[in-house]
């Protein structure tokens, strides 16, 4: 049967891969193709091989391009421009805390 069935467990990473081919299997699924990203397609293409797939469930990671992030267009979209406001912040907050507790370290011995 031809279907397209949306699976959401709520986790990230290989953790999820696994949730992911669990679900398929128990459904009974033995083909399944994902979009995602290009950018991001080496990672899915890790998380889904087909080696440690239960059931003989066959996964097909397609990347697409995403237009979202192209320098002439990305900030015209206000939900992009919080996305890439959300990861800089994101990475400025890591190298503060690094940068921060670090030298206390240093202090203290």
């Amino acid at each position: 049967e031809d279907a397209i069935k949306k699976v959401e467990v709520g986790i990230e990473g290989e953790v999820a891969a696994a949730k992911v081919k669990e679900v398929f299997s128990r459904l009974g699924v033995k083909k399944v193709i994902i979009l995602v990203p290009e950018y991001a397609s080496r990672r899915f293409h890790l998380m889904f091989s087909d080696a440690d797939s239960p059931g003989n469930v066959i996964f097909l990671v397609k990347p697409v391009p995403v237009s979202y992030f192209k320098k002439e267009k990305w900030w015209g979209n206000e939900s992009s421009r919080a996305a890439i406001q959300r990861e800089g912040y994101s990475l400025g907050a890591v190298l503060f805390s690094r940068f921060k507790y670090g030298a206390q370290d240093n202090q203290k011995q």
